[in-house]
This record gives C-alpha cells, sequence and structure tokens, in this order.
C-alpha cells in the first residue's frame, strides 16, 4: 500500500492527539477521520494477497489493537467534549 494512503489516518491520529492535548472540540473530527482511513486502510489489507512473511497471527492482532485504541480515543475525545473540556 502507498504509504501516503496510510499517512492519513495516521496524521490524523496524531492530529487529534495534538488538538486533545489543546482541548480543542476539533479532536473529535481528526479521530473521526483517523479512523475512517483506518477503516480503508484495513479493508485494502484485507483484500490484497499479503506475502507469506506477513502472514502471521501476530499481525492480526496489532490490526485489533489498533482498532481499539482508535476507537477509544474517539469515544474519549466525543466525551470529553460533551462534558464541555474541549472548547
Amino acid at each position: 500500500m502507498d504509504d501516503r494512503r496510510m499517512g492519513a489516518w495516521r496524521m490524523g491520529a496524531v492530529a487529534g492527539s495534538v488538538l486533545m492535548l489543546l482541548r480543542s472540540r476539533y479532536a473529535v473530527h481528526a479521530f473521526a477521520i483517523s479512523l475512517l482511513g483506518l477503516a480503508a486502510t484495513t479493508f485494502y489489507r484485507f483484500g490484497i494477497e499479503l506475502p507469506e512473511a506477513l502472514k502471521s497471527s501476530g499481525n492480526d492482532v496489532m490490526t485489533v489493537v489498533i482498532w481499539i485504541i482508535a476507537v477509544f480515543l474517539l469515544l474519549y475525545s466525543i466525551r470529553m467534549s460533551r462534558e464541555g473540556i474541549l472548547r
């Protein structure tokens, strides 16, 4: 996969994290964009033929861990926005 496509969700996560530290309400939007990019990357990854070196359960476990963290960050930023902590 092209690194520029994968970079979209990475940059969304970094932007969301920085915006969260700055207590900006736009952190929610950045984490949502990050999740959309992660979904596209994940579907692309499962749609192509991977080399044998990448076909391991560890690779799948890492994908699940990344998903859990990304969803948590989105839900957390939504909660902080509703509580008025993010301006």
